[in-house]
Order: C-alpha cells, then sequence, then structure tokens
C-alpha cells in the first residue's frame, strides 16, 4: 500500500492531536487495525501507550461533545460581555451610526482640502488627525462631558508634537 506524502503529514498530524488531546485529560479510545486483532471495536483506554503500529486512537466521542459545549458556553459569555461593553459605552460614546457619520465627514473635509491646497501630511499627522476626528465624533454622537475623550485629543496631539521634535 502506497502512501501520499499528504496522507502521511495528515496522519501524523491527527496521531499528535490525540496524544495532545490524551495530554490534556481526554479519555482516549482504541481499535485494532490488524486482521483478527483485538478489540475490534472502540473501546475505551485509560492508559494509552499509543501503538500505532497495531492500533488507532480516537478522542472518546463524549469527551468531544462536553468540549463542544464548553466552548459553545464560553463563546455565549463572550457575546454577553461583548453587548454589555457595547451598552455601556454607548452612553459615553453615542450611537454608532451617529459617531461614524460625523467622523467620516470630518476625514472627507480634510482629505478635501488638502487636495484642494496641494498638501500632505506625514503618516503621524494624518493618524493623529484621524483619531482626533474619531474622538470628535464620539463627542458629537455621545457624551461631550466625558473628560477621556478630552484628553484623548490633548494626547494625539502630544505624539506629533514629540515626533516634530525628534523625541518620538
Amino acid at each position: 500500500m502506497e502512501i501520499k506524502i499528504e496522507e502521511a503529514v495528515s496522519q501524523k498530524q491527527y496521531r499528535k492531536s490525540v496524544e495532545k488531546a490524551f495530554r490534556k485529560g481526554a479519555d482516549i479510545e482504541f481499535i485494532s487495525i490488524k486482521p483478527g486483532g483485538y478489540p475490534r471495536e472502540w473501546r475505551w483506554n485509560p492508559d494509552p501507550q499509543f501503538n500505532w503500529k497495531s492500533c488507532n486512537y480516537r478522542v472518546k466521542a463524549q469527551t468531544v461533545m462536553d468540549n463542544t459545549k464548553t466552548a459553545q458556553e464560553t463563546i455565549d459569555k463572550a457575546i454577553d460581555i461583548v453587548e454589555t461593553i457595547l451598552s455601556e459605552r454607548e452612553e459615553t460614546h453615542g450611537n454608532f451610526r451617529d459617531h461614524a457619520r460625523c467622523t467620516q465627514r470630518l476625514k472627507t473635509v480634510l482629505r478635501d482640502e488638502l487636495e484642494i491646497v496641494g498638501k500632505t501630511l506625514t503618516m503621524e499627522q494624518q493618524e493623529a488627525l484621524d483619531m482626533i476626528f474619531h474622538k470628535i465624533g464620539r463627542m458629537v454622537a455621545g457624551d461631550a462631558d466625558f473628560i477621556d475623550h478630552w484628553d484623548d485629543l490633548a494626547g494625539y496631539s502630544s505624539l506629533v508634537a514629540r515626533v516634530l521634535r525628534g523625541k518620538l
């Protein structure tokens, strides 16, 4: 029987993944691959020695289902956390559509004006202005009294000043 290189690589990866799952605590099942060998059905193996020449091994199906359930629960919790953060941020940052509209309009005005006067900005200047417009958009759409917005505006201006002074 001739095995292609791709099949050999995938077999090796499969074997590594089963052995890694075992080291992480997964239950392993095995079945003989020799004609007339034992066992003829998949059986649980509490301490496999991983003799791949005579047996095939796999992660026990229930373990896979438990891992899938745990993964889904983790995803659900993450989604809940993201939803909570978005709700909290909307109080200070405003409605995302309003924010996006304001920010993009400011950026469009800047691009148009730079083109009219034939001027270009450095990457740092452009990024700082983009972020300043981003913060202005949050102020317009959200809470203009949120101090972090104002601190951030000053921070981006200071970064450009440091670059121009050669200190960054």
